[in-house]
C-alpha cells in the first residue's frame, strides 16, 4: 500500500516538473521572440535614420552647389571644392616662380651678394623654418650667377661686452658693423626676404639693395593665391583663344562644275560650219563673302562638228567630166580651220539673285572670265561673259558670250592676220 502511494507521488512530482519545464521553455521562447522583434524594430529605426541623414546631406550638397555663382568658372569651382593642397607643393610653386623671375632680373647679374634678413612668421615650426630657408637659398643660387657670401654679422644677432655691460646687437640696430663686414667680405648687394605662411596661402616678399648706398634696385611680392588665380585666368584665356582659333580657322568652300553643250567659235578659216563646236566645260572655284562670290579656274574643250559628224551619203552623176583649165594659177596659201581647241579662263562669279545657302531655290550668277583660246599654231586672248542658273541642288545651265581678239598665225614661214570675233555657247551640267 505504501509502495503504491510512493510511486504515485513520484509520478505526480515528475509530471509537475515536466509541466514546469515546458512552461519555462515557452516563456523563454516568447522572450526571445519579443527580443527579436524589438531588435528588428531598432534596426529598422536606425536604417530610417541613416536614410534621412543621407537625404539631408544630398539636399545640403545641392543647395551648396546652387549657391555658387555661375560666372566663377569650372576651374575656380573645382579649386573651391577640392581639398587644401599641401603647403610644400604651394611653396615649391612660389619658389619656382621666384627663381624664374630672378633668373631674368637683376639678381642674375649680382657679383657677390649676401642674405641680410630672412623673416618668417612665428606660426611656422622651427624645423619647417629651416626647410624654407634652405629651399629659398637653393632657388636663389640657381638663379644668380654670382657668389653667395655667408655673412653672420649681416644676418644674425651678436653679443659684445662693452664697459662691463652685455650688449645684444642685430643687423638692423648696428648698421656700422654690417657695413664693415660687407667691406671686408666684398659684398656688393644685400637680399632681404620675408615669408608668411597662412592657412590659405603663402606669401613671399624679396628686395635687393646695394650694400654701400642702400639703394633699392629690385623688389617683388609673390602670393600663392594670386598666382593660382592668375594661372587660372591664363588657362581660361588660352582655352578661349584656342577655341576662337578653331572657329576662325579658314576652311575653304570649294565647288566643282562639269557641263557639256554647243558653242559657236570664230574659226581661223573655213565656212560657218567650221565654227560650230561641241563644248565640254570643267570649272573649280572657291567661295567667299558668305558664298555670294566665287573665284577659280575654268577649262573648256571644243571640237568642230565637221570633224565629228560624217558626211551624209548621196548619189552623184557619172556622165559629167571635170572641167580642165589650160592656165595655171598661183594660189596663196590660206589658213586651215582648226578642228580642236582648248580655252582656259580665270573666272569670277557673283550671285545677284537667290540665296547661296538655300539650294532648294534657283540661283543666278554673273560670270566673268579672262583667258585665252589655243589650238595648233593658234593663240588668241579671250573674254567670256555668262549667266549661270543653278536649278535645284545640282543642275546648272549657262548661256555665255565669247570675244576672241585678232591674232597672227604663221603659214609657210609667213605671218597672216587671223580675225577674231564674237561667239556664244550654251551649257548644261551639274554642280557639286
Amino acid at each position: 500500500m505504501h509502495s503504491w502511494r510512493l510511486k504515485l507521488g513520484v509520478m505526480i512530482a515528475v509530471f509537475a516538473a515536466a509541466v514546469a519545464r515546458a512552461q519555462n521553455d515557452q516563456e523563454q521562447d516568447e522572450g526571445q521572440q519579443q527580443q527579436g522583434q524589438e531588435q528588428q524594430g531598432e534596426e529598422q529605426e536606425e536604417h530610417s535614420k541613416q536614410a534621412q541623414q543621407q537625404q539631408n546631406q544630398d539636399l545640403r550638397q545641392q543647395r551648396s552647389q546652387s549657391s555658387i555663382p555661375k560666372n566663377r568658372g569650372a576651374r575656380a569651382y573645382a579649386r573651391a571644392r577640392s581639398p587644401t593642397r599641401p603647403y610644400q607643393v604651394v611653396l615649391k610653386q612660389v619658389l619656382d616662380i621666384f627663381a624664374a623671375d630672378a633668373g631674368m632680373g637683376p639678381i642674375r647679374r649680382l657679383p657677390r651678394y649676401a642674405i641680410r634678413r630672412m623673416s618668417l612668421n612665428q606660426t611656422i615650426p622651427k624645423l619647417e623654418t629651416r626647410y624654407i630657408q634652405i629651399a629659398f637659398i637653393e632657388k636663389l643660387m640657381q638663379a644668380a650667377k654670382g657668389q653667395l657670401v655667408v655673412c653672420p654679422p649681416c644676418s644674425q644677432q651678436t653679443t659684445a661686452l662693452v664697459e662691463g655691460k652685455l650688449l645684444i646687437m642685430s643687423p638692423s640696430s648696428n648698421a656700422a658693423q654690417v657695413d664693415q663686414a660687407a667691406n671686408e667680405l666684398g659684398i656688393t648687394h644685400f637680399i632681404d626676404a620675408v615669408f608668411v605662411l597662412d592657412r590659405t596661402h603663402i606669401a613671399l616678399a624679396v628686395q635687393v639693395l646695394e650694400a654701400k648706398s642702400k639703394t633699392l634696385i629690385w623688389s617683388k611680392t609673390y602670393d600663392s593665391e594670386l598666382l593660382a588665380q592668375g594661372r587660372d585666368r591664363r588657362a581660361d584665356l588660352e582655352v578661349a583663344i584656342a577655341a576662337s582659333r578653331g572657329r576662325d580657322k579658314y576652311r575653304p568652300v570649294l565647288g566643282l562644275t562639269a557641263a557639256i553643250g554647243g558653242a559657236g567659235i570664230p574659226n581661223v578659216g573655213g565656212t560657218v560650219e567650221d565654227s560650230q563646236m561641241l563644248a565640254a566645260h570643267v570649272r573649280l572655284t572657291e567661295s567667299f563673302a558668305r558664298k555670294s562670290s566665287r573665284f577659280g579656274l575654268a577649262l573648256s574643250y571644243y571640237k568642230a562638228t565637221t570633224s565629228t559628224l560624217k558626211e551624209y551619203p548621196s548619189d552623184k552623176p557619172t556622165n559629167e567630166t571635170p572641167a580642165t583649165s589650160t592656165k595655171e594659177k598661183v594660189v596663196k596659201p590660206i589658213a586651215k580651220p582648226f578642228t580642236r581647241a582648248t580655252a582656259a579662263h580665270a573666272t569670277y562669279a557673283s550671285l545677284f539673285l537667290g540665296n547661296a545657302d538655300n539650294r532648294d531655290q534657283p540661283r543666278l550668277y554673273a560670270d566673268l572670265g579672262l583667258g585665252a583660246l589655243t589650238a595648233v599654231g593658234y593663240l588668241a586672248p579671250a573674254i567670256r561673259l555668262a549667266v549661270e542658273a543653278h536649278l535645284g541642288r545640282m543642275f546648272v545651265t549657262s548661256i555665255g558670250v565669247h570675244y576672241f581678239a585678232p591674232t597672227n598665225v604663221r603659214i609657210d614661214q609667213e605671218s597672216q592676220r587671223a580675225a577674231g570675233g564674237i561667239g556664244g555657247e550654251f551649257l548644261l551640267g551639274i554642280s557639286l
